[in-house]
C-alpha cells in the first residue's frame, strides 16, 4: 500500500518554507530556524514538547498545539525524524534559490526578487498555515528566541546540537 506523507514531498516543503517566511515577516531568517519551524509545521502536535521561554503567549501556543490529533503512524524520535527530512530541506531551499524566489547567503535565507511574483502570492492565498492561529502565534513567539547557544531554539526543541555553536 502506498501512503502519502507531506514530510516526503519536496513541493510541500517548498510551500511550507514560503509560508513560514511570509509569517515571519522579516527580510531574512536563519536556515536552521526555518528548518525547525518547518518540522513543527509538519508535526504541530509535537510543539507541546518544546521548552518554551517565559514569554507572553506561550500558554496559548501550548493549548493550540494540543488541539492537533496525533497521527496513527508510529514516528521515530524527534531528532531522528528531523534528520530524515533534512535532505528535503536542502533540496527545497536549492530549488527556491535557483528560481530566484529565495536567496541563501551565510546560512541566512533572504527573500528573492521573484518572491513577490503574482504566481507565488496566489499560492499563498487560502493557505492553512497563514490562516491557522497556531502557526501564526508559533512563528511570532519563537522568532523572539535566539537560535544558538544555551537556551536557544536548538536546545529548547532538542532537534539540533547547540553546545558547539559559536555564540
Amino acid at each position: 500500500m502506498l501512503v502519502y506523507h507531506p514530510k516526503n514531498d519536496i513541493y510541500n516543503c517548498m510551500y511550507r518554507f514560503l509560508s513560514i517566511i511570509k509569517l515571519a515577516n522579516k527580510n531574512s531568517i536563519e536556515f536552521n530556524r526555518l528548518r525547525i519551524f518547518d518540522f513543527f509545521f509538519l508535526f504541530p502536535h509535537l510543539a507541546d514538547g518544546i521548552v518554551y521561554p517565559k514569554l507572553k503567549g506561550v500558554s496559548n501556543v501550548r493549548k493550540l498545539s494540543r488541539s492537533f490529533n496525533e497521527p496513527y503512524e508510529n514516528l521515530p524520535d524527534n531528532k531522528r525524524l528531523f534528520s530524515e527530512i533534512s535532505d528535503y530541506h536542502i533540496q527545497a531551499i536549492q530549488i527556491l534559490c535557483s528560481k530566484g524566489i529565495l536567496r541563501l547567503d551565510n546560512d541566512l535565507v533572504f527573500i528573492g526578487e521573484n518572491f513577490e511574483n503574482f504566481n507565488i502570492q496566489q499560492l499563498l492565498i487560502d493557505n492553512k498555515y497563514l490562516e491557522g492561529l497556531f502557526y501564526q502565534k508559533f512563528v511570532m513567539l519563537l522568532m523572539e528566541v535566539k537560535l544558538t547557544g544555551e537556551n536557544g531554539l536548538k536546545q529548547r526543541t532538542g532537534l539540533m546540537e547547540y553546545r558547539y555553536d559559536a555564540t
